[in-house]
């Protein structure tokens, strides 16, 4: 009996010193730890500080869940790197995140070798599933590359580095939606087959399961291997 009891109070310190491990740098009144998750309270105007704060401290500290609440978030861009985890919101009909209007500096990106979106997964196995992307105007001022709600690839053209990247990615019951019928919802290319430049090569696969999208010539562009189901 006694070992028992020296057991369970073992467990108890081991998971009380693992729940002190993580930091909340983000904005707590928004943006809480609970448990193994980061769960996000949209604000009612531009949730991207949020959004962005909730992934950096997903990848820094190893979460592996980003769980978005119930209602409404407005955001211009974000880019999330290695993140090796699952981006959620409640249901597609609970959890709706808007691009807001001409917000995302579409030029900027493609000068600095990175494909313009407004959702960047860059390699890693992000995983982003029940919830509803709706966006018209992404571009502040529209650049040559035409521009997707989402993307998965890899790290910038342009650079001395011409290693493989390498993306998991995984689209899960999210519908997308736009009135802008040349933007893509969701894209997965490297950086150089639309940018130019070394990064011609994205290894790792794209799967799709029960999307939905409304009002795009070509919602779906993945390059490279791809399993949809």
């Amino acid at each position: 009996m006694r070992l028992l009891i020296y057991v369970a109070l073992a467990m108890v310190v081991l998971m009380s010193n693992s729940a002190s491990a993580l930091n909340n740098a983000c904005d707590m009144d928004y943006v809480q730890l609970q448990g193994a998750s980061i769960v996000v309270e949209p604000t009612g105007v531009d949730d991207t500080l949020n959004l962005q704060c909730a992934a950096d401290e997903a990848v820094g500290q190893a979460i592996q869940k980003i769980k978005l609440s119930k209602g409404s978030f407005w955001i211009s861009s974000l880019t999330i790197a290695e993140f090796n985890g699952t981006l959620s919101g409640v249901s597609k009909d609970k959890t709706e995140l808007t691009i807001i209007d001409q917000s995302v500096d579409c030029q900027s990106q493609e000068s600095g070798g990175s494909l313009p979106s407004a959702i960047a997964f860059i390699r890693g196995s992000p995983r982003l599933q029940n919830i509803t992307i709706s966006a018209d105007f992404i571009c502040a001022e529209p650049g040559d590359v035409t521009p997707a709600l989402v993307s998965f690839s890899g790290t910038p053209t342009g650079t001395e580095d011409c290693s493989d990247d390498v993306v998991f990615g995984v689209i899960d019951r999210v519908t997308l939606n736009t009135s802008v019928p040349e933007s893509i919802g969701v894209i997965a290319i490297p950086t150089g087959y639309a940018l130019g430049g070394c990064k011609q090569t994205l290894l790792g696969t794209l799967k799709l399961i029960a999307p939905n999208s409304q009002g795009f010539e070509e919602a779906f562009f993945p390059v490279c291997g791809a399993a949809h189901r």
